[in-house]
């Protein structure tokens, strides 16, 4: 059977080593909160990225609609596109 002093020695390191084992498991419980955060801002990106490329696309079909519109005109004036855009 163990002394008083031994078992005052093992409950001290038992306590210890739980003490140790919860900095652990707060440690992971933390990382899991980090991460989380940030996927939340990963996803946030994700989707601004989206909608600036659709916007992207979408001032490039204008763009090339003006051009489409000013040719036309050019052709009925009978002016070549540069002549009206640099006009000497």
């Amino acid at each position: 059977m163990f002394t008083t002093d031994t078992t005052k020695a093992i409950r001290k390191l038992q306590t210890k080593s739980a003490g140790i084992l919860d900095v652990f498991t707060s440690t992971v419980v933390d990382l899991h909160a980090v991460n989380q955060e940030i996927d939340d801002h990963i996803n946030t990106r994700e989707a601004e990225i989206k909608r600036i490329q659709a916007e992207h696309a979408e001032l490039h079909l204008v763009k090339g609609g003006n051009l489409k519109v000013i040719e036309r005109i050019n052709t009925i004036l009978g002016k070549p596109l540069e002549e009206v855009l640099n006009p000497q």
